[in-house]
């Protein structure tokens, strides 16, 4: 599913970053994106995702709605102001993890 979503957004040059602070939901991220052979860096908060934009290419962005030392809004619209080429999502961790246990 979430390839789907991103896909449209792909391109090996640059790196998708994943940053939420469960572990297992960056891991089934990580999982649905190796099996497209993305380039993938994970974190577990907002400054580190931040600090990844800045040193390096990044195309998309995959944010937890739910991060544990940035408030995400405020954190979209800094990215959008410094980094307007990249593509963010927020996610909600916590329902897809939800979800996934009713399965």
């Amino acid at each position: 599913m979430m390839t789907a979503i991103v896909n449209g957004v792909h391109n090996n040059q640059f790196t998708t970053i994943v940053a939420s602070p469960d572990p297992l939901f960056r891991r089934r991220i990580l999982q649905d994106l190796a099996t497209q052979s993305w380039p993938v860096e994970e974190v577990c908060g907002g400054a580190e995702a931040l600090a990844l934009l800045e040193g390096g290419k990044c195309q998309t962005l995959l944010l937890d709605r739910w991060l544990p030392d940035l408030d995400v809004d405020e954190l979209v619209g800094t990215i959008r102001a410094r980094h307007p080429h990249v593509e963010i999502m927020v996610l909600d961790a916590a329902i897809s993890t939800f979800r996934s246990s009713l399965r």
